[in-house]
């Protein structure tokens, strides 16, 4: 937890719902205020860095600890704000249990837009997973989940604000034929990571700094041939990540590390080991 994030539908952070709010102050309960005592402050007048969820970044001062909550003033930056990340990221869905790990990966490195897919090799019982149940309910029901949750405790850890949008489709084939089209317009590179795929993802043509990612991940066992055709079809152009065959929650990191080094263009691998 390097940042405290405030998120405007909690009870105590109620003055920040309107966005164009720049000062105010916030009521941290529970676990969370527990979390910021442990690790950014620990007495009355401490400073922290703070961020509102979707909106900008700033400082923060503990004006109250209680055993309950925390008190916190706070004052924002409205120049100190997060540029949207290039990437969206297609997963197909893993065990339950490893859904929160493959997420919480995904927002570090910085994702504008998860899409949880049903594929064939996908066992139709993890879509009844009352972890992903919320988000199928709506917006309202997925800000109270452990999704949620699991999402702002990311963005904590690396100082960032703008949580993804996270879609369930449980159906492959509608999708890629009739909504994946408008993730894919013209300039919008796709990849999809396969193990039988010819070229690995260093040989896949330069990935520009400004340019947007859909980037897809299948389950444990892959993609079957099918689904990498449709994909492909779709504009998703097949890449591997090495001989092994890595798990969802492993995959996604490696990729999503991989395709950012490509951004920085020739001679970014060298320069990042110097």
């Amino acid at each position: 937890m390097n940042m405290l994030l405030i998120d405007p539908d909690d009870d105590g952070s109620e003055a920040f719902r309107d966005p164009s709010t720049l000062a105010g102050r916030a009521r941290i309960h529970g676990k969370r205020a527990a979390a910021t005592r442990a690790r950014l402050a620990k007495g009355a007048g401490d400073r922290l860095r703070v961020g509102v969820l979707g909106g900008p970044r700033g400082e923060g001062v503990i004006r109250a600890i209680e055993p309950t909550h925390i008190d916190v003033e706070i004052t924002l930056d409205p120049a100190d704000r997060e540029e949207p990340p290039l990437l969206d990221l297609l997963i197909a869905m893993p065990r339950p249990k490893q859904l929160l790990r493959v997420i919480h990966h995904a927002v570090s490195l910085g994702v504008s837009r998860i899409v949880i897919m049903r594929t064939w090799r996908v066992d139709k019982s993890y879509f009844e997973s009352p972890v992903l149940a919320p988000v199928a309910a709506g917006a309202s029901a997925y800000s109270d989940s452990a999704l949620r949750a699991e999402v702002k405790e990311a963005l904590e850890q690396v100082g960032a604000t703008l949580a993804p949008s996270i879609f369930v489709e449980p159906l492959f084939k509608p999708f890629v034929e009739d909504r994946l089209p408008d993730l894919l317009p013209a300039g919008v590179r796709g990849l999809v990571a396969h193990p039988a795929a010819e070229r690995a993802l260093s040989d896949v043509p330069p990935i520009g700094r400004a340019q947007r990612v859909v980037l897809a991940i299948g389950p444990e066992r892959g993609f079957t041939d099918y689904e990498v055709q449709k994909l492909a079809g779709a504009g998703l152009a097949p890449f591997h990540l090495g001989a092994r065959i890595l798990r969802v929650e492993t995959a996604v990191p490696a990729a999503m590390g991989q395709i950012e080094l490509l951004r920085q263009g020739p001679g970014s691998a060298s320069h990042a080991l110097s």
